[in-house]
């Protein structure tokens, strides 16, 4: 047992070289002006606990090498201007806890080396205006938990280096003022699980690099004033789930860059006032699924740049006054499902650009005073089935441009007070099959322009009082078929130019 109390300008080294069977306590009391450098090498079944009382203007290193068989407790207790090194190199059978309590101004940087089968929890309790940076080098076989929390003022880097079968949990609670940096390097095997809990004004980024064979679940819950960017790059046969539960005052940007062999899922819930930004980067053999749960007064833009074999399934629940806007960039034999429930007050935009060998089915279900724009450019070998469910009081702008070869189905089901304007542009060798049920109250204006080689199927089942209006521009060698089932109270217009 050492019970060093020190006072001001002394420099302590303590350097033991400690065998089996030995019990250390280092409970050293530093006052103003000491430098401290603590260096055991520790050997089988030696207990160690170092619990310094640190106070102001104090430099402390410790720097451990520990073998097999060892628990280590380190707990200072660290002041104001207090500088802490911790750089433990830590072998086979180890168990770690570090629990420092640092207060205001203090810098602290915990860089252990960990070997295979060493279990570390960090603890720290962090105040006001401390800076911490915690860069691990994680080997085979470890646990590590760190459960820091922080509060107002604070700068958090977590840097961890992580290899083959590794299990980290990030479990902080963050308050008003911190800024947090997590950048994982994640290699095959790993398990990661981030559960931060982070209230006002909170800086977080989040930019792990994942390599194969990873699961990754970011779980954060997010409060009123916090910024949050999650921009992974995530590689072959990783699985991430991102599961952000976000209220008011929220901007969250979602930028993954994904490789072969990766499945995303990201399910939000997103209260009032959260702008979001998903613009996830998708090469071949990725599967997407984006269930958003979207409350009043939200923004989203998800803007995927989709490559070859991938599937994206996205169904947002979106409430009243959101803003959604789709903006995807499709590429060869990529399968994409839209199913958006679409309540009161919604603006929806949906602007793919599809190019060969892309399935598109786009199944909104949408409310009352719901504003939808469709606004696909379909190259060749394109198939697309439109079959939205349409309420009273939603407007519906479908505004196709349709090159060679491709096969469009719009199958809308439409209830009181719709309006709904179609207005395709249809190329060569396009097959268009349009089989509304139109009920009552309900205006429908479709002004196609059809070039050369197009068959158009319009079989419209019309219900009391409703108007449709048909002005089609019909170039050389269309057929076109209108096949109307008209009950009581209905105007039908027809005006081709030929």
């Amino acid at each position: 047992m050492v019970n060093q109390t020190l006072y001001e300008d002394i420099a302590v080294i303590i350097n033991q070289s400690l065998c089996e069977g030995i019990a250390v306590i280092i409970n050293p009391t530093l006052y103003e002006g000491i430098a401290a450098i603590i260096n055991p090498t520790l050997y089988e079944s030696i207990a160690v606990i170092i619990n310094p009382t640190l106070y102001e203007d104090i430099v402390v290193i410790i720097n451990p090498t520990l073998y097999e068989g060892i628990a280590v407790i380190i707990n200072p207790t660290l002041y104001e201007g207090i500088a802490v090194i911790i750089n433990p190199t830590l072998y086979e059978g180890i168990a770690v806890i570090i629990n420092p309590t640092l207060y205001e101004s203090i810098a602290v940087i915990i860089n252990p080396t960990l070997y295979e089968g060493i279990a570390v929890i960090i603890n720290p309790t962090l105040y006001e205006g401390i800076a911490v940076i915690i860069n691990t080098t994680l080997y085979e076989g470890i646990a590590v938990i760190i459960n820091p929390t922080l509060y107002e003022g604070i700068v958090v880097i977590m840097n961890p280096t992580l290899y083959e079968d590794i299990t980290v949990i990030i479990n902080q609670s963050l308050c008003e003022g911190i800024a947090v940096i997590i950048n994982p390097t994640l290699y095959e095997g790993i398990a990661a699980i981030i559960n931060p809990t982070l209230y006002d004004s909170i800086a977080v980024i989040i930019n792990p690099t994942l390599y194969e064979d990873i699961v990754v679940i970011i779980n954060p819950t997010l409060y009123e004033g916090i910024a949050v960017i999650i921009n992974p790059t995530l590689y072959e046969g990783i699985a991430v789930i991102i599961n952000p539960t976000l209220y008011e005052g929220i901007a969250v940007i979602i930028n993954p860059t994904l490789y072969e062999g990766i499945v995303v899922i990201i399910n939000p819930t997103l209260y009032e006032g959260i702008a979001v930004i998903i613009n996830p980067a998708l090469y071949e053999g990725i599967a997407v699924i984006i269930n958003t749960t979207l409350y009043e007064g939200i923004a989203v833009i998800i803007n995927p740049t989709l490559y070859e074999g991938i599937v994206v399934i996205m169904n947002p629940t979106l409430y009243e006054d959101i803003t959604v806007i789709i903006n995807q960039t499709l590429y060869e034999g990529i399968a994409v499902i839209i199913n958006p429930t679409l309540y009161e007050g919604i603006a929806v935009i949906i602007n793919p650009t599809l190019y060969e060998g892309i399935a598109v089915i786009i199944n909104p279900t949408l409310y009352e005073s719901i504003a939808v724009i469709i606004n696909p450019t379909l190259y060749e070998g394109i198939a697309v089935i439109i079959n939205p469910a349409l309420y009273e009081g939603i407007a519906v702008i479908i505004n196709t441009t349709l090159y060679e070869g491709i096969a469009v189905i719009i199958n809308p089901t439409l209830y009181e007070g719709i309006v709904v304007i179609m207005n395709p542009t249809l190329y060569e060798d396009i097959t268009v099959i349009i089989n509304q049920t139109l009920y009552e109250g309900i205006a429908v204006i479709i002004n196609p322009t059809l070039y050369e080689g197009i068959a158009v199927i319009i079989n419209p089942t019309l219900y009391e009082g409703i108007v449709v209006i048909m002005n089609p521009t019909l170039y050389e060698d269309i057929s076109v078929i209108i096949n109307q089932t008209l009950y009581d109270g209905i105007t039908v217009t027809i005006n081709q130019t030929l």
